[in-house]
């Protein structure tokens, strides 16, 4: 198997870089990551942090900030650094493909059927081509997401520390430094594996080392994270990560939403820009961060007058969530086979009546995406965290199933 795995990987790398010569812009990064740059530069000459209108800004996060002021300073182009950005993305997803199968055989699926999974892994269209082909920072954070959820269930498992399991700390702070979305996910993740540990353990030992793990995990978590907060206090007089919070909140729950991303909300022209005039006194007059304050008011004011259009919006969002669409672009085959083999899944689990601790360990960073969309918004470069564990919960549910039918000998 491993030189299957070998093999594999080895195509995919050449697959996806020769898409990358293709098609992969190497100019420019995504309109997020080139108004933190414009940032940087406007703050390396003297105008503070201040966005293109000439405001101070904090609204896409700061970390990000920080490395281009470093890339600048260094004369290092961003041309280069976006070269170099995507071949380290494609290293790192492609060193995924072994982890993700180890994660297969933890859940006792036979070799056979966990190396088409991980076929079905490796040439994801949002992996291959539509997430993975573009300059974001959620490809390179995914993978560390399949290493790290695979070293939790090494350590908690099979009752032993594996050496890279102290590599735990920093991974997560540097996939929280890129993407603080997975702060909460990494919390949820944490938290079911602790409870794991408490209810199910006597082995203090054990039990002692993984929770200094997670002490550790949480301090380099404050102490990477200082700097950004630092920064936006000295801006904004309050330790916050980022401004968007409140923006997205309203986008979120509003007479206007529709349980998706609408990119064209600061569009003068737009309904929901006069919307948020209208409902949103002096709009115009506030900084980013008293914007942000007031729009999260608006939100959860609209949530408690309005619950039926807000239970009209759980629904929403759900079907969203479960859409077999890729980000920018339609639905696709695979995507369809492998949403609907989750969703029967589920469903089968619920009325089987058998939801066992794999199947909630797998299904817990799912929970935890589907309920930041519910807060929020469905975003799919979010939802991109979880396509993964839908095809391995798929293949979990159908093998237990052959298990219980005799269909398969448990190996």
């Amino acid at each position: 198997m491993k030189r299957k795995l070998l093999i594999l990987s080895a195509i995919v790398f050449i697959i996806k870089a020769l898409l990358l010569i293709h098609s992969g812009n190497f100019e420019t990064m995504n309109p997020d990551e080139e108004s933190n740059f414009l940032i940087a530069t406007n703050y390396l000459e003297g105008k503070n942090y201040t966005n293109s209108s000439g405001e101070l800004s904090s609204f896409h996060g700061s970390f990000t900030v920080f490395l281009y002021q470093y890339l600048i300073q260094n004369n290092i182009s961003k041309e280069s650094y976006i070269i170099f950005y995507h071949f380290l993305a494609l290293l790192v997803f492609v060193l995924s493909i072994s982890y993700f199968y180890k994660l297969l055989r933890h859940f006792r699926i036979p070799e056979n059927i966990a190396f088409l999974s991980v076929v079905l892994y490796s040439f994801y269209p949002s992996n291959i081509y539509y997430i993975g082909n573009l300059f974001t920072y959620e490809k390179f954070v995914l993978p560390i997401l399949i290493f790290i959820f695979y070293l939790l269930l090494e350590a908690f498992k099979k009752n032993i520390i594996n050496k890279l399991f102290w590599t735990l700390p920093i991974l997560v702070s540097i996939s929280c430094l890129f993407r603080a979305q997975l702060i909460f996910v990494y919390f949820l993740l944490f938290v079911t594996f602790g409870v794991y540990a408490i209810v199910f353990w006597r082995k203090q030992k054990v039990i002692k080392e993984k929770s200094i793990t997670y002490l550790l995990t949480g301090f380099l978590m404050i102490l990477t994270h200082f700097p950004l907060l630092n920064k936006n206090h000295k801006m904004f007089g309050k330790y916050i990560l980022s401004t968007q919070i409140g923006y997205e909140l309203m986008q979120g729950h509003n007479d206007f939403a529709r349980g998706s991303w609408f990119g064209g909300w600061s569009n003068k022209e737009s309904m929901y820009y006069k919307y948020s005039k209208e409902n949103i006194t002096n709009l115009d007059d506030l900084n980013e961060y008293e914007e942000g304050i007031k729009r999260k008011e608006f939100a959860l004011n609209w949530i408690k007058n309005n619950p039926k259009k807000e239970m009209e919006l759980v629904l929403r969002k759900t079907g969203i969530f479960i859409l077999p669409k890729n980000y920018e672009t339609g639905y696709n085959i695979i995507n369809i086979i492998v949403h609907l083999m989750f969703i029967s899944a589920v469903l089968f689990m619920i009325l089987r009546r058998k939801i066992d601790l794999n199947s909630i360990f797998i299904l817990s960073p799912i929970i935890a995406v589907y309920t930041l969309c519910q807060i929020f918004f469905v975003g799919l470069r979010w939802r991109y965290y979880v396509e993964p564990f839908f095809i391995l919960f798929a293949t979990y549910q159908i093998v237990e199933y052959a298990y219980a039918q005799q269909w398969l000998k448990r190996q």
